[in-house]
């Protein structure tokens, strides 16, 4: 399972604004197994977040077309960093597959370590 959305990903805005660059467009991809920016012109991954990496996200109640996540840094496990996204649908229903992809996930770890756990019952019971 797995969505891609089209976006335009606004990197450093003060210095983006001060300077009149055009916004970078950016698809976003959201599975299971996390989230991933790439680049819209040339399909390069430019970010990549596993789920467990991200400490929040979220949709702007007044601005429709705002998602938001904030993840751990690849670089810097001290550091936060936070994606602003400026999109051409509703955001909402990207906050809402993010939050799809987690339940989707904490349902498969769930299942791992339940046939996990019955197997390391098994093991037990049979040395007994």
């Amino acid at each position: 399972m797995g969505r891609q959305t089209g976006f335009i990903l606004q990197v450093k805005p003060f210095e983006s604004s001060q300077s009149g660059a055009k916004l970078q467009k950016v698809d976003i991809q959201i599975n299971v197994e996390g989230v991933t920016i790439v680049d819209y012109k040339t399909k390069t991954v430019l970010h990549r977040y596993p789920l467990q990496k991200i400490s929040f996200c979220a949709d702007d109640k007044q601005d429709k077309r705002i998602f938001s996540f904030i993840a751990k840094s690849q670089s810097d496990p001290e550091k936060h960093e936070c994606y602003v996204f400026l999109s051409d649908k509703m955001a909402e229903q990207i906050t809402l597959t993010v939050g799809e992809a987690f339940d989707l996930a904490y349902k498969r770890y769930l299942d791992k370590n339940r046939t996990s756990l019955e197997n390391q019952k098994q093991v037990c019971i049979l040395s007994i």
